[in-house]
């Protein structure tokens, strides 16, 4: 019944031009952050996702894993590189 009433809603938003964003189902460990922006880089932000058709909250958490881990190979790389020099 829940797909059927789930196909049914996409089926009307996709005729209304509305676009559904489905969010991953495991959301056991997901935490929220705050995030504070003008509301010109939101409004920005907002219309970019959309216009790739990407969630917001999706679009931030991989800018955020991509970001993080550059940071970590960064920092390999700087530890290497002091054991190079001891």
């Amino acid at each position: 019944m829940q797909a059927v009433l789930l196909n049914l809603v996409e089926q009307v938003a996709q005729s209304m031009g509305v676009q559904i964003f489905k969010m991953p189902t495991d959301k056991a460990n997901d935490v929220f952050i705050r995030v504070f922006l003008s509301s010109e880089m939101r409004t920005r932000f907002k219309i970019a996702c959309a216009q790739t058709g990407v969630a917001m909250s999706e679009k931030a958490r991989e800018m955020i894993e991509e970001w993080t881990i550059s940071q970590e190979a960064q920092t390999q790389k700087s530890k290497g590189e002091d054991k190079e020099d001891a």
